[in-house]
């Protein structure tokens, strides 16, 4: 994630030390996120960190806080329709879709969490600064952000753009074509967004 540029570091602690005036612990406004390491495969050499934005302290999480706007996905049953409908089908993938997404400063803040490096007595504390795929609104802003994508960069090809519009199931698109050419071209076509 840091290596990324997903998040960074804002400061480190002694936990054993209290906090002074002028502390960054004391900072108004953080909210400090539990996360927790989830494997990709089998074999264990890929994990995936998850945030957990459902947590309570005091009756209060950052989901709640949140207004998780519209469902926009299209329906999978339609998505998966239409891919059945010629005979070349394609898929792709969005990879790390939310990670596309940047949080600003005032929302990073909210997106804070605690880490400690092992065999260290230290505490680090980093901040993200992309949309986390565990806050109730990133299907919606991710799929919003797709689709105005979509219309910002496709202008010149509306079956481009309506294509992704009505074949994307949250960050897969999977589609089908009558000719190996016209799935080329629409694959091409698509790619101006850089997603």
């Amino acid at each position: 994630m840091v290596v990324k540029g997903f998040a960074r570091e804002i400061y480190t602690y002694d936990p054993i030390e209290r906090p002074q005036q002028g502390d960054a612990r004391l900072e108004e406004g953080q909210l400090f996120l539990p996360h927790q390491g989830v494997y990709k495969n089998e074999r264990k050499d890929k994990v995936k960190v998850v945030f957990d934005a459902s947590a309570e302290t005091k009756g209060l999480s950052l989901n709640r806080a949140l207004f998780c706007g519209p469902k926009l996905q299209t329906e999978v049953t339609h998505v998966l329709t239409r891919f059945r409908e010629f005979s070349v089908a394609f898929c792709a993938d969005i990879a790390d879709m939310s990670a596309c997404i940047h949080l600003n400063s005032q929302d990073a803040k909210k997106h804070r969490f605690i880490f400690q490096k092992g065999g260290e007595t230290l505490m680090h504390v980093y901040e993200m600064n992309r949309l986390t795929f565990g806050d109730g609104p990133s299907p919606c802003v991710a799929i919003a952000t797709l689709r105005q994508t979509a219309r910002d960069f496709g202008a010149k090809d509306s079956q481009a753009v309506k294509s992704i519009e009505e074949n994307f199931y949250v960050d897969d698109w999977l589609k089908s074509t009558v000719t190996l050419e016209e799935a080329e071209i629409l694959a091409k076509d698509s790619e101006a967004g850089q997603f």
